[in-house]
Formats: structure tokens, sequence, C-alpha cells
């Protein structure tokens, strides 16, 4: 006879409190939790055995792009880093919070030093999708989002997607955030306009793998 487990297993949560990730998000001066932080190096890794760039769209100060450029160190692939790095944009009617002007206590050079030991990082400053012009045809194997807007978030999918490498990931964070509902419908709905599925993950983050 089967014995009943009364209680569920407890999660190792050692792999993510660990000597090694303590002192990496101590550096990165981590602004969000270690779980979310686990999640986006764990897609990076599988996502560096594949063709195609790396990109982080909604930077703030560099803590995840510290995080992710870690990684990167030794890839030959680049990193490249789109942000205002002067604040968020202006929200429209689909967001629930009204975030223009936050974020803005940060700056291109400060993030340039904050990043300084990373060879392979190339700075995009600029509001979404303008940015995108005139930019070099790339192709990506990873894509963080943390833009936070409706529109900002469906203009970066829209940009990124058919550039997608197949088997390429596109992390977006605060889908599953109450405060962040434009984020939530932004990726519903062009996500699905393509064929694709959205993850939703216990962390409040999504995932889209490009099939």
């Amino acid at each position: 006879m089967t014995k009943k487990i009364k209680h569920p297993p407890k999660i190792l949560d050692d792999v993510w409190n660990n000597e090694f990730y303590e002192t990496l998000f101590e550096k990165s001066k981590l602004r969000l939790s270690r779980e979310r932080a686990f999640v986006i190096i764990n897609m990076l890794k599988h996502a560096l055995k594949l063709e195609g760039e790396v990109a982080e769209m909604g930077v703030y100060k560099g803590s995840t792009a510290f995080i992710i450029a870690s990684y990167m160190k030794d890839s030959p692939k680049d990193f490249l880093l789109f942000d205002t790095f002067e604040g968020t944009p202006e929200h429209s009617k689909e967001d629930n919070v009204k975030r223009h002007g936050f974020y803005a206590d940060t700056s291109l050079s400060e993030v340039k030093a904050f990043l300084s030991d990373f060879n392979n990082v190339h700075y995009f400053p600029g509001f979404i999708p303008q940015v995108f012009q005139n930019l070099q045809k790339k192709e990506y194997a990873f894509v963080h989002i943390h833009l936070n807007l409706y529109t900002s978030t469906k203009n970066a999918l829209e940009y990124i997607f058919d550039k997608l490498t197949l088997g390429g990931i596109i992390l977006i964070e605060d889908y599953g955030l109450s405060q962040c509902l434009g984020v939530k419908k932004a990726t519903d709905e062009y996500v699905q306009s393509q064929g694709n599925t959205v993850i939703h993950l216990p962390t409040g983050q999504a995932i889209v793998i490009k099939v």
C-alpha cells in the first residue's frame, strides 16, 4: 500500500540561496525577488546554446542586466540594452497604474559605469518603438522584457517576435502582477495573435518560447 504524503515536499530553495547566488545577487544590487532572478538565469542558460543575441528591454539601474551579463561574460553573443534611461513613458488607458516618470533616478552614464566590466554590452537609449528604427537586423535567442506598460510591452513584442530564433525565449516581467494589468493584456493579445502560448509562472513572470 502506497503511503500518502500528508504535506507537500519542501522546495529546495537553497538553489538560489547558496553562496554563489548570494554573491551574484549582492553585486547586482538585485531589485526583484531571488526566485525571479533565478528564472532569468535558467532561461538564459538554455538560450545561450541557441543562435542569436541577447537583449533586455527595461533596464532601470542595470540590476538584472548585471546578472545576465555575468552569465554571458565568456559568450561571443552581443547583449543589447534598451531603455529611456530617464524614466517610464506615458501610460495608456490599458494600464491600471499611472507610471509616467517612474524610475527616473537613473541615467545612461550610471548604468554604463555599473556594467563597465562587461565588454559585450551595447546601449540603445530612447523610447520604444522609435529606438528600434535603423537598428541593424539581429536574431535573438533570449529577450528579457521589463517595461511595466501596455504599449511599450506590445511594441517590444511586435519588434522582437519575428526576430526570435526557433526555440528562443521571451521572458516578461510583471505579467501576473495586479498593478501591471496592461502588461498581461499586451502579452496575451500579441502572443495569441501569433498562434503561440504564454506560460504563466507563479513568480508573476511569463515565458514565450518560439515554436
